[in-house]
C-alpha cells in the first residue's frame, strides 16, 4: 500500500503497485541512475565509497591518543571530504584508477546491458568509477557499437547520437588509466563536486529531462548531483532495500530531498529482484561479499610521514578534535629537521586546535608566529590565510576592534586575482557585523540591524556564489548557518543549481561534529525539539573533542531549554570548566551572559 503521510510513495517490489509500477517503466522506458551497490556483488567485489572512508579513517587515526575514537569520527566523514584534505591528490587519484580500472561485470551489470539493449533502459547515468556496465554492454552481441560511453567531455559524440548512453559522470577508471597526457576525469574529492561544468549538465538535461528516472544502488550522498535531479523534472523511482516509512535510515537525507521535490516513488526490496521484474526474466546474483579494502594501506606506502600528518591534522581540526590537535601539531611543529614551511602549516593547524579548545590568545600567537614564517618565505597566500584566521580568533575572544583593524589590513593586501581569499575574506566580515547584528538587537536598534542585515546579505550573496562554483561545501554550508542565524532566507544569497541542506544535515553529511552541534544550538534556540538522548549523547561527543568553546554553549542552551535539572552533575561541572577554560574578556563574557 502506497501511504498518505510522506510526500512520497512506497511500495515493496512484491507487491501489485511495484510491478504495476514496474510495468509502466518497462512500458514508456527508463534512464537507470547507477550508484556503487551494482558493483559489490561476485566477481565484481568492489568497495562501495563508506568502506574507503574507513580504510582511510585506519591510516589517520594510527598514532593518535585515542585511535579509536578518531576512526570513529573519521569513518563519519564524507570520502569526498576525507580525499580533500589528502596532501597529494594526484597519488590518491592514481590508487583509486588502479583499485577500479580493471573489475570484472557481474550479472546485474549484465542485466543491465540487456534491459539497455533492448530499449526498457534508455540512458544510464552512473557515479561508478569501474568499467563493468560498458564491459557488460560490449558483450551483448551486435554487429556494430551500438551505445556510446562518455567520462570527459571528449568523449561528447560531436553529432547528435540516436544511440544509448552511459554516461560516466563522476569519470572512469579503465579511461584514465590509459590517458595519454589528457585531464583525469575521477572526480574524488570535494572541490571537484562544485557546480557541474556546462558540458555535464547539458548531457545530463539531454538524456534525462523529462523522463523517467530509476535510481538504483545509489546512496544520494554526493554534493552535486542531488541538486539536479528535481530539477530535470522527471519522474523519480527509488529503490531501497529497507522500507523508509518505517526506518529513517533507509534513505539518506539528500533522496528524501529528490523524492519529496519530485513526488517520486520507492520501491522496496532487493534490486536484483526488481531488474528481473523490468526484465520480465530471472536476473541471478550471489550474496555479496565484503571487499578487502587496502585503500589506507596503498595511501601509506606512497606517501611520506610527514604527508601522513599534514592529512591527519587536517581532518583532526576539521572534525573539531582540539586535544588531538593540538598534540599532534605541537609534535609537527617540534619535529627536528621541519623546514619552514612545515612548523608555518602545523603552527596554523596548532592555533585552530586551540581556537576550537577556546584558547584564543594561544590561537593568535601561533598565527601570528605562523604569519611571520610565511612572510619570510615569500608566501603571502599563506601569510594572508593565518591573518584570517587571526581576526576569527579576535573576533571569538571579544576582541571585535582588533579583528576589523586585521581584516582591513588583509583587504588592502590582497593581490590581483586572489579570488579565494577575497571571498574568504567577505566571510569573516559577515561574522564580524554578525556581532554588531547581536549588539543592535539587544539594545533594539532596529535600523541599525535592517543596515547590517542588508550589509550581511550582501556580502553573503557574494560568498555563496564564489564556494557553490568551486565546490567549498563547508563555506557554502556555512553560508546558510549565518544567513539563518540572521534571519536572512537563503534564497536572497544563492538562487544557483547547488542546494545546501539545512545546516544539522548538511554538517552531519560533512562530517564536521563541531558544527553540527552548532547547527543543533540554533535549531534548539527557534524552538525545534532535539531528542533528550540525543542532547546528552552530543554533550559527551564534544566533551571527548575537547572542544571547550562549544561544550559550555550547548549546554547552557541544553539546560535552558530542557530545564535546569536537564544536565547532569558530571555534565555541568564540566561546562563550568569549558566556561572558565575560554579566553574572553570581561565585556564578552557579561555580554555572553546577558544574551536572550
Amino acid at each position: 500500500m502506497a501511504t498518505t503521510h510522506a510526500p512520497f510513495r512506497a511500495f515493496t517490489i512484491a507487491s501489485a503497485e511495484g510491478r504495476s509500477h514496474l510495468d509502466q517503466l518497462r512500458r514508456e522506458g527508463c534512464v537507470l541512475w547507477i550508484g556503487s551497490a551494482i558493483s559489490l556483488f561476485p566477481p565484481s567485489d568492489l568497495p562501495p565509497g563508506q568502506a574507503l572512508t574507513n580504510s582511510i579513517a585506519k591510516l589517520l587515526a594510527k598514532g593518535c591518543r585515542d585511535e579509536e575514537a578518531v576512526c570513529r569520527r573519521a569513518s563519519a566523514v564524507a570520502f569526498e571530504h576525507l580525499m580533500e584534505a589528502c596532501p597529494e591528490k594526484d597519488i590518491a587519484g592514481d590508487i583509486l584508477t588502479d583499485l577500479y580500472k580493471a573489475a570484472p561485470f557481474n550479472r546485474l551489470h549484465e542485466g543491465v546491458a540487456h534491459l539497455m539493449k533492448a530499449g526498457v533502459v534508455e540512458h544510464i547515468v552512473t557515479t561508478n568509477y569501474d568499467p563493468c556496465l560498458e564491459s557488460a554492454a560490449s558483450r551483448t552481441a551486435s554487429p556494430t557499437p551500438w551505445f556510446d560511453c562518455v567520462a570527459a567531455e571528449a568523449d561528447v559524440p560531436t553529432r547528435r547520437s540516436n544511440k544509448p548512453m552511459i554516461f560516466k559522470i563522476h569519470g572512469c577508471a579503465r579511461r584514465d588509466a590509459m590517458r595519454r597526457g589528457g585531464g583525469r576525469s575521477l572526480v574524488f574529492h570535494l572541490r571537484a563536486e562544485g557546480e557541474l561544468p556546462e558540458w555535464k549538465r547539458r548531457l545530463l538535461y539531454r538524456i534525462a529531462a523529462g523522463r523517467n528516472v530509476l535510481v538504483l544502488g545509489y546512496s544520494g550522498f554526493d554534493f552535486e548531483l542531488c541538486p539536479e535531479i528535481p530539477a530535470l523534472r522527471s519522474t523519480v523511482t527509488w529503490c531501497s532495500r529497507r522500507d523508509p516509512m518505517g526506518d529513517p535510515d533507509a534513505l539518506s537525507v539528500n533522496a528524501r530531498r529528490v523524492l519529496s521535490g519530485s513526488g517520486g516513488t520507492v520501491l522496496i526490496g532487493d534490486m536484483g529482484k526488481l531488474l528481473s521484474q523490468l526484465a520480465g526474466t530471472t536476473v541471478t546474483t550471489h550474496s555479496a561479499k565484503r571487499a578487502a579494502v587496502t585503500l589506507g594501506d596503498l595511501l601509506e606506502a606512497r606517501l611520506s610521514p610527514q604527508q601522513v600528518d599534514e592529512w591527519r591534522v587536517t581532518t583532526m581540526t576539521g572534525i573539531g578534535f582540539a586535544d588531538e590537535t593540538i598534540v599532534l601539531a605541537s609534535r609537527m611543529a617540534q619535529r627536528p629537521g621541519a623546514s619552514k614551511e612545515e612548523r608555518a602549516q602545523a603552527l596554523i593547524a596548532l592555533a585552530r586546535g586551540y581556537f576550537h579548545k577556546g584558547k584564543y590568545r594561544h590561537a593568535s600567537d601561533s598565527y601570528r608566529e605562523a604569519s611571520l614564517l610565511a612572510s619570510e618565505l615569500g608566501d603571502l597566500e599563506r601569510r594572508l590565510g593565518a591573518e584570517l584566521d587571526l581576526a576569527e580568533a579576535q573576533r571569538c575572544a571579544g576582541l571585535i576592534r582588533r579583528a576589523r583593524r586585521t581584516l582591513r589590513a588583509v583587504e588592502a593586501t590582497l593581490p590581483a586575482g586572489a579570488g579565494w581569499l577575497r571571498t574568504m575574506t567577505m566571510l569573516r566580515q559577515c561574522l564580524v557585523l554578525r556581532h554588531d547584528l547581536q549588539v543592535a538587537e539587544m539594545l533594539r536598534w532596529h535600523g541599525r540591524a535592517t543596515g547590517i542585515r542588508e550589509q550581511m546579505q550582501m556580502l553573503l550573496a557574494n560568498v555563496a556564489g564564489d564556494c557553490a562554483a568551486r565546490g567549498a561545501w563547508l563555506e557554502l554550508q556555512q553560508c546558510e548557518l549565518w544567513a539563518a542565524r540572521a534571519r536572512i532566507p537563503f534564497r536572497l544569497i544563492y538562487t544557483g543549481p547547488m542546494n545546501p541542506l539545512p545546516s544539522r544535515q548538511g554538517y552531519r553529511q560533512l562530517g564536521y561534529a563541531l558544527a553540527e552541534s552548532m547547527a543543533t544550538r540554533d535549531a534548539m534556540a527557534g524552538g525545534e525539539s532535539v531528542d533528550d538522548k540525543e542532547l546528552h549523547d552530543r554533550i559527551a561527543d564534544i566533551a571527548q573533542l575537547g572542544a571547550s568553546a562549544e561544550l559550555w554553549k550547548l549546554s547552557w542552551v541544553a539546560r535552558r531549554r530542557k530545564g535546569r535539572g536537564f544536565l547532569t552533575p558530571g555534565e555541568h561541572r564540566q561546562a563550568v570548566r569549558s566556561w572558565r577554560t575560554c579566553e574572553y574578556t570581561f565585556w564578552l563574557r557579561v555580554f555572553l551572559l546577558l544574551r536572550p
